[in-house]
């Protein structure tokens, strides 16, 4: 006898059997129960979930010698015969070679004859949807008031082409792709009837390829089987006909993207490719697990949404400690729109590597209600003690990272202090100080006392040189700027005597800009977010939630208004 595939030779017999489809064998037992099962119905849904199964059950219940029955005996005629497909009382019929309006014009014409032996003659359409119109129009008066001997079971994939006028007559039942723990269960309970060893972890990769559908999942694990050894299925196997990549692989790529491993991410796909292994495969599955950590993430509730193993569920959640949920949405917006270039291109390996570079340069961000929390108590607590370049220590104070701007020396520079110094006159300037070092003080001390005029200074002047009590800055940019400086002169050479710890005269020389008029919108630009970099808001998230500024937009601002006047 020739062979029987798994998917054929499991097939369910009852309704009870039907993997997953609870919410439509209920509604059909409940209706057989109480005598009011319709004389037409379809099924929908994706392809593998039990649609011309269930009908087939349909139809064995009803004609059953004892039936109607929720439970068709399986010893009659009839259920023998219609579980072997060779009753006469059961037309199956394909839509797709089966669509013509003369083929539709045939099963009108025998309508009125009785089935052989059975109670009901049932016609089943797999595909209907493939019927012409004129086959549809065909069909309307015979479907809406048949013979009482007859029944239509319709299936279809896509429901949105059957006719309003055909969907209106039926009874529609929608079935549902198979989750993924569902289709585990399944799979495994058919390698214990078959006495095949795989683990499960192999059986995840077969349902998850098989992607909701019961056929394709076991037609998979039929093809595992035959290549398999000594009833064993292996993870060589897997990769060598699925091409997929294992979850320790995946795990191990999405904390490395994390942690912003540059090194570790180019060797997975360096040892990926040589491995033989689909990098479009790898890179679709990178993509469905960032999904399932952002579910474990937002609530427990959604967290039931992922249908992953309870393993792999506590793995991703103990990866994606300390990170928040706008982190991976940025991950996974950018995987989502480079995924048409992986598709497209032939260079899959050096595109992987520049995406995972890219994914590296995201930086991971504070959730909005925990940065409204902490700016409330700011409010409550004061803004933060720390004077621009002027970093006071205390004990056990990290040091700043290398790109900090120059922090002033304090005679305690190479030993701890437990206490912080009462004021900026109690930080020494002694000989080790340069004449520029003491002027960026001077800078800071000036945008303390008044942001707007000390942020001038420090973007518009230039240190220069210190010569008998005079010092020569250089101030540069427009009329606008050098005319602000020489405005505030006497306060800054108030502010340098104290630092210098003598009487400095301010000398300024002039830089003007060439071409200010074709440079005015930038320099208004500049004035505008250099009002914004000083708010004393901003400053606060800079310095009490180690803020960084990433990206600088100005929006249309009001013509009325002149940035002049508001600065």
């Amino acid at each position: 006898m020739a062979y029987l595939v798994l998917a054929r030779k499991y097939r369910p017999l009852d309704f009870d059997s039907v993997v997953h489809q609870d919410h439509v064998t209920t509604t059909l037992k409940n209706a057989i129960n109480l005598g009011r099962v319709a004389h037409a119905h379809i099924f929908t849904g994706p392809r593998g979930t039990g649609k011309t199964t269930i009908a087939r059950i349909l139809a064995k219940c009803m004609n059953c010698e004892d039936g109607p029955l929720t439970s068709p005996c399986g010893k009659c005629i009839s259920c023998i015969e219609i579980s072997k497909g060779r009753t006469s009382d059961i037309i199956e019929i394909d839509g797709a070679s089966n669509n013509s309006v003369e083929q539709i014009r045939e099963i009108r014409d025998n309508l009125q004859y009785k089935p052989s032996h059975s109670k009901y003659k049932i016609y089943i359409i797999d595909e209907v949807h493939m019927l012409s119109t004129a086959a549809f129009n065909a069909l309307l008066k015979s479907l809406e008031e048949p013979p009482s001997h007859i029944m239509f079971l319709f299936a279809t994939t896509e429901p949105h082409k059957v006719p309003v006028t055909i969907m209106s007559r039926c009874q529609r039942h929608d079935l549902k792709r198979v989750p993924l723990n569902s289709l585990i269960i399944h799979l495994s309970k058919i390698c214990e009837l078959e006495n095949i060893s795989a683990s499960e972890e192999i059986l995840t990769e077969i349902a998850s390829a098989g992607e909701g559908s019961v056929r394709d999942s076991m037609s998979l694990l039929d093809q595992m089987i035959s290549s398999s050894e000594d009833n064993k299925i292996t993870s060589e196997q897997i990769k060598m006909i699925l091409g997929t990549t294992s979850f320790s692989i995946i795990k191990s790529a999405l904390h490395s993207i994390f942690e912003r491993n540059r090194e570790k991410l180019i060797s997975i796909v360096n040892d990926l490719y040589f491995s033989g292994n689909d990098l479009k495969i790898f890179y679709i599955k990178l993509t469905e697990y960032l999904r399932h950590i952002i579910l474990l993430n937002i609530s427990s509730k959604t967290a039931q949404l992922s249908d992953l193993p309870q393993n792999q569920k506590d793995e991703l959640s103990a990866t994606s400690t300390g990170f928040e949920i706008p982190y991976f949405t940025r991950l996974l917006d950018l995987l989502l729109k480079e995924e048409q270039r992986i598709r497209q291109t032939e260079n899959i390996r050096i595109l992987l590597e520049i995406i995972f570079l890219k994914l590296c340069e995201i930086p991971s961000t504070k959730n909005i209600e925990t940065i409204i929390s902490d700016l409330e108590k700011i409010r409550k607590d004061g803004f933060p003690d720390k004077i621009g370049y002027l970093e006071k220590k205390t004990v056990n104070k990290p040091q700043p990272a290398e790109d900090t701007p120059l922090l002033l020396k304090t005679e305690a520079e190479n030993r701890e202090v437990s206490q912080k110094p009462a004021n900026d006159s109690d930080i020494s300037f002694e000989d080790g100080f340069s004449d520029k070092e003491k002027w960026l003080h001077c800078i800071q001390r000036l945008k303390k006392e008044n942001p707007s005029c000390g942020t001038l200074f420090e973007k518009n002047t230039d240190f220069i040189s210190l010569k008998n009590n005079v010092l020569e800055i250089k101030a540069k940019g427009t009329n606008y700027h050098i005319g602000r400086i020489k405005k505030e002169k006497a306060v800054a050479e108030k502010i340098s005597s104290q630092i210098f710890g003598k009487n400095i005269d301010l000398k300024i020389t002039e830089d003007y800009l060439e071409n200010e008029q074709a440079n005015k919108e930038t320099l208004e630009n500049e004035k505008i977010l250099t009002f914004a970099k000083t708010d004393i808001l901003v400053k606060a998230i800079q310095d009490k939630l180690n803020g960084k500024i990433i990206g600088e937009k100005i929006s249309d601002k009001p013509k009325n208004i002149s940035m002049e006047d508001s600065l």
